[in-house]
């Protein structure tokens, strides 16, 4: 499994070790994350994280996209975006993305 998370100068984790200590950092410095949307896709799943907390980035709209690659029944990669069109994009390509979730049917 890789994990690159949506900050550009990160190099990535590798294994789930790695991943549960780049988690852990932020937690330390105080910040936590709510679930502000999902979707799943035949090949991913995509989950938007609201960050809250008194140091950067938490913000009243900073919220993160996790893109989950699946790949027979196992999470193969996880892609951090930044953007919501660029991540539901990478999940599904060739979907029509940017519009909010009560358009999605149209």
């Amino acid at each position: 499994m890789c994990w690159h998370p949506a900050d550009e100068g990160s190099a990535g984790c590798h294994t789930r070790t790695h991943v549960r200590r780049w988690c852990a950092r932020p937690y330390i410095l105080g910040l936590w994350a709510a679930v502000e949307e999902t979707f799943t896709y035949p090949a991913a799943g995509v989950l938007g994280l609201r960050i809250h907390g008194t140091v950067a980035p938490a913000g009243p709209q900073t919220v993160v996209y996790h893109v989950f690659d699946v790949n027979d029944g196992l999470v193969t990669r996880i892609t951090g975006y930044a953007d919501r069109a660029q991540a539901l994009d990478a999940a599904f390509p060739g979907v029509v993305t940017g519009r909010g979730p009560e358009d999605r049917w149209r």
